[in-house]
Protein backbone atom coordinates (compact mmCIF):
# COMPACT_ATOMS: atom_id res chain seq x y z
CA UNK A 1 0.00 0.00 0.00
CA UNK A 2 1.09 4.05 -1.36
CA UNK A 3 0.93 5.62 2.16
CA UNK A 4 1.56 8.41 0.19
CA UNK A 5 -1.47 7.68 -2.35
CA UNK A 6 -5.05 9.52 -0.50
CA UNK A 7 -7.27 6.73 -2.06
CA UNK A 8 -5.30 3.85 0.09
CA UNK A 9 -5.47 6.13 3.04
CA UNK A 10 -9.12 6.55 2.47
CA UNK A 11 -10.02 2.39 1.72
CA UNK A 12 -7.73 1.87 4.79
CA UNK A 13 -10.10 4.12 7.46
CA UNK A 14 -13.41 2.94 5.88
CA UNK A 15 -11.67 -0.94 6.25
CA UNK A 16 -11.25 0.42 9.84
CA UNK A 17 -14.00 2.52 10.72
CA UNK A 18 -16.52 -0.27 9.16
CA UNK A 19 -14.28 -2.87 11.55
CA UNK A 20 -15.50 -0.93 14.39
CA UNK A 21 -18.63 -0.78 13.74
CA UNK A 22 -19.16 -4.49 13.28
CA UNK A 23 -17.32 -4.94 16.85
CA UNK A 24 -19.79 -2.76 18.71
CA UNK A 25 -22.97 -3.96 20.52
CA UNK A 26 -26.10 -3.64 18.34
CA UNK A 27 -28.78 -2.08 20.94
CA UNK A 28 -31.03 -0.33 18.62
CA UNK A 29 -32.44 2.01 21.58
CA UNK A 30 -33.76 -0.84 23.67
CA UNK A 31 -33.03 -1.09 27.26
CA UNK A 32 -30.71 -4.09 28.39
CA UNK A 33 -31.98 -6.41 30.51
CA UNK A 34 -30.42 -7.17 33.60
CA UNK A 35 -28.46 -10.38 35.02
CA UNK A 36 -29.28 -9.16 38.45
CA UNK A 37 -32.75 -8.78 38.31
CA UNK A 38 -35.12 -11.91 38.93
CA UNK A 39 -38.47 -11.35 36.54
CA UNK A 40 -42.67 -12.38 37.73
CA UNK A 41 -44.73 -13.51 35.45
CA UNK A 42 -47.81 -11.30 35.09
CA UNK A 43 -49.36 -12.50 32.30
CA UNK A 44 -49.13 -14.24 28.89
CA UNK A 45 -51.48 -13.93 26.10
CA UNK A 46 -52.91 -10.96 27.51
CA UNK A 47 -54.21 -13.06 30.38
CA UNK A 48 -53.18 -12.55 34.30
CA UNK A 49 -51.14 -15.70 35.91
CA UNK A 50 -51.47 -16.01 39.66
CA UNK A 51 -48.78 -18.75 39.68
CA UNK A 52 -45.85 -17.69 41.04
CA UNK A 53 -43.57 -17.98 38.10
CA UNK A 54 -40.33 -16.42 37.99
CA UNK A 55 -37.21 -15.86 35.56
CA UNK A 56 -33.70 -14.40 35.41
CA UNK A 57 -31.34 -14.52 32.57
CA UNK A 58 -27.82 -14.06 33.37
CA UNK A 59 -25.20 -11.98 31.10
CA UNK A 60 -23.81 -15.50 29.93
CA UNK A 61 -27.38 -16.41 28.91
CA UNK A 62 -27.77 -18.69 31.38
CA UNK A 63 -31.64 -18.75 32.07
CA UNK A 64 -33.57 -20.23 35.14
CA UNK A 65 -36.41 -19.74 37.65
CA UNK A 66 -39.31 -21.08 39.10
CA UNK A 67 -41.78 -22.76 37.01
CA UNK A 68 -44.76 -22.43 40.03
CA UNK A 69 -43.36 -26.01 41.76
CA UNK A 70 -40.42 -26.66 40.30
CA UNK A 71 -36.96 -25.07 39.65
CA UNK A 72 -35.30 -24.84 35.84
CA UNK A 73 -32.26 -23.52 33.55
CA UNK A 74 -31.69 -23.60 30.47
CA UNK A 75 -29.28 -21.52 28.17
CA UNK A 76 -30.31 -18.62 25.51
CA UNK A 77 -28.32 -19.17 22.80
CA UNK A 78 -28.97 -16.29 20.81
CA UNK A 79 -27.96 -12.85 21.16
CA UNK A 80 -30.24 -10.46 22.91
CA UNK A 81 -32.89 -9.37 22.05
CA UNK A 82 -33.19 -12.78 19.94
CA UNK A 83 -34.06 -15.39 22.28
CA UNK A 84 -33.41 -19.30 21.69
CA UNK A 85 -33.84 -21.40 24.12
CA UNK A 86 -31.49 -24.64 23.97
CA UNK A 87 -32.96 -27.67 26.44
CA UNK A 88 -34.66 -26.88 29.30
CA UNK A 89 -33.84 -28.88 32.88
CA UNK A 90 -36.00 -29.03 35.96
CA UNK A 91 -36.08 -30.12 39.26
CA UNK A 92 -38.77 -33.09 39.36
CA UNK A 93 -41.04 -32.69 42.34
CA UNK A 94 -44.73 -33.96 42.13
CA UNK A 95 -46.50 -30.44 42.62
CA UNK A 96 -50.82 -29.86 42.90
CA UNK A 97 -50.64 -27.72 39.63
CA UNK A 98 -48.06 -29.42 37.00
CA UNK A 99 -50.47 -28.01 34.30
CA UNK A 100 -48.94 -24.53 34.37
CA UNK A 101 -45.74 -24.85 34.99
CA UNK A 102 -46.15 -27.61 31.80
CA UNK A 103 -47.59 -24.82 30.12
CA UNK A 104 -45.46 -22.09 31.50
CA UNK A 105 -42.21 -24.57 30.03
CA UNK A 106 -43.16 -25.01 26.59
CA UNK A 107 -44.23 -21.75 26.47
CA UNK A 108 -40.90 -20.48 26.89
CA UNK A 109 -39.12 -23.12 24.66
CA UNK A 110 -41.23 -21.01 21.61
CA UNK A 111 -39.83 -17.83 22.87
CA UNK A 112 -37.48 -15.66 20.32
CA UNK A 113 -37.05 -12.40 21.29
CA UNK A 114 -36.77 -11.04 24.92
CA UNK A 115 -36.84 -6.85 25.03
CA UNK A 116 -37.73 -4.20 28.18
CA UNK A 117 -40.70 -2.71 26.90
CA UNK A 118 -41.56 0.26 29.62
CA UNK A 119 -39.91 -1.39 32.42
CA UNK A 120 -41.40 -4.99 31.95
CA UNK A 121 -39.59 -7.89 30.02
CA UNK A 122 -41.57 -8.92 27.47
CA UNK A 123 -40.67 -12.39 25.85
CA UNK A 124 -42.14 -12.80 22.10
CA UNK A 125 -42.67 -15.44 19.71
CA UNK A 126 -43.04 -15.24 16.13
CA UNK A 127 -46.59 -16.19 16.55
CA UNK A 128 -47.39 -13.40 18.50
CA UNK A 129 -47.89 -14.45 21.88
CA UNK A 130 -46.02 -13.04 24.47
CA UNK A 131 -45.10 -13.54 27.86
CA UNK A 132 -44.95 -10.33 30.15
CA UNK A 133 -42.58 -10.08 33.74
CA UNK A 134 -42.77 -7.49 36.16
CA UNK A 135 -39.12 -6.72 38.23
CA UNK A 136 -39.68 -9.16 41.44
CA UNK A 137 -39.82 -6.85 44.88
Amino acid sequence: MDEDDPMSRTTLTAALLAGALLALPISAGAEEISPETVWQLQTVAGEPVEAEVTLQIGADGAVSGNASCNQYRGQNTATLPDFALGPVAATQMLCPDMETETAYLAALELIDRAEIQDGMLVLSASEGAQMVFAPSE
